[in-house]
This record gives C-alpha cells, sequence and structure tokens, in this order.
C-alpha cells in the first residue's frame, strides 16, 4: 500500500477559474478548495488546448489530445467514449479497486465504462434535483439535490474497508446548470431549467454583484482604470 496510494480526482463542472476565494473571488466561499490551494499548489497560468466539456474530460482521464483519443466536440460519441483507453485501465492491472462517481458525459449513455469496478453516473448533463443514476447495475431515480448525493456516494466508496489501493474519478454536475444536451451536441433551449439551488443556499449570496470584467465596461471606463502601454 505504501508504493501504491490512492487517488482521488475531483473535477467540477463549469467553473471558471476565478470563482473560488483562494483564486481571488470577491465574496464566494469556497473553504475545502482554498485548504487544497493552501496545502497543495496552484497553477495560475494553465491552459487547455480543448476548453470544451466532453474533449476536456476525455484529455484528463486519457492524457491525450482530442485528436488522438476522437472526443473532439459535445457531440454523443457513445460508442467511441467506451473504447477509451483512459488511466483506470491501467491502473486496474496494477491490482487498483477503480470508481467513477459523478458525470461523465463523453457520449450520453450512462451506462459503466471500461476500467471500472463501481460505478454512478447519468445521461448527457444529469439534473439537479432528484436525478436519475445508473448504480448497482441499473438506472434508478434518487430523491435529494445531485452534489449531496453524489457527495454520498464518494465518500462511502472511499470508507470503505479494503486490501487494496483504490483510484477515484469524482465528477460533480455542479456548477453546471439544468439543460438538455442532444445527441448532434446542440442544447435543447426549450428544457433550459437554469441553476436551481439547495435550500440551505438560497440566500447565501443574496444582494451580492460581481464587478463587471473588462470585457463586459463601456470602452471609456476601460480606458480610465486599465494602466497605459508604451
Amino acid at each position: 500500500m505504501a508504493k501504491k496510494p490512492n487517488l482521488i480526482v475531483i473535477l467540477i463542472d463549469d467553473l471558471r477559474f476565478d470563482e473560488t476565494s483562494a483564486s481571488g473571488h470577491p465574496y464566494m466561499k469556497t473553504p475545502h478548495i482554498d485548504r487544497l490551494a493552501r496545502e497543495g499548489a496552484m497553477f495560475d497560468n494553465a491552459f487547455h488546448t480543448t476548453p470544451l466539456c466532453s474533449p476536456n474530460r476525455a484529455s484528463i482521464l486519457t492524457g491525450q489530445y482530442a485528436s488522438r483519443h476522437g472526443i473532439i466536440d459535445n457531440v454523443g460519441r457513445d460508442v467511441a467514449s467506451h473504447r477509451l483507453d483512459n488511466y483506470h485501465i491501467a491502473l486496474q492491472a496494477l491490482g487498483y479497486e477503480t470508481a467513477h462517481v459523478g458525470k461523465w458525459h463523453m457520449g450520453n449513455d450512462s451506462s459503466p465504462r471500461p476500467g471500472h469496478d463501481h460505478w454512478v453516473s447519468f445521461k448527457g448533463q444529469g439534473r439537479l434535483v432528484a436525478p436519475i443514476l445508473w448504480e448497482t447495475g441499473g438506472e434508478h431515480q434518487v430523491e435529494g439535490y445531485m452534489t449531496d448525493i453524489l457527495n454520498a456516494r464518494a465518500v462511502e466508496f472511499v470508507r470503505r474497508k479494503r486490501k487494496r489501493p483504490f483510484a477515484l474519478f469524482f465528477a460533480h454536475k455542479a456548477v453546471h446548470p439544468d439543460l438538455v444536451q442532444n445527441a448532434s451536441g446542440g442544447i435543447d433551449a426549450s428544457s433550459i431549467g437554469g441553476y436551481t439551488l439547495p435550500e440551505r443556499h438560497k440566500d447565501l449570496y443574496r444582494g451580492m454583484t460581481y464587478p463587471g470584467r473588462p470585457n463586459m465596461l463601456p470602452l471609456e471606463q476601460v480606458r480610465r482604470t486599465s494602466p497605459r502601454c508604451g
């Protein structure tokens, strides 16, 4: 076990680079992410070649460019996503117990992909309230808020007693709003439900206004507040 550490990857969906207090947000409360930043490492000048949901996920899981792994857009590439040479396949061969909990969204179906001993996921974008999850061999509806449900599933997996090392890929739906993405990659606008907060957080940021970034400000105001060049 000492030579094979447990591995946990946590992926937050649609989180902008400055939407944590650790990265400079003026009022967002993200104490646990801030602790990871303090005790770990922050990459404050990082870039991605394909900053789009499905290709980005596939690159994280394979270590490959989109031109190599084949998930080049958000089109429902279900067959290709079942063939991804993801790193959990290699970890299984090394004796790891592997798990995926949360959003997959490389192909819209929710069924298990190769390389995972434990699988909890949902179709496409899923939904925030009372989601339909695939777990224990099939789909069923679960009452509650998606973030809370996925947290509970991930914690349950980590706390299991085991003799082997484990690897968990934990992919939240949050902070992505509810919407339906077609197999063609397009958005069904009639089904967009927006972002639904859990009841306990509905007033957390009431009255707060994020200051406009330069690209949202009138040109004259940008000229007054920006450093002079030349």
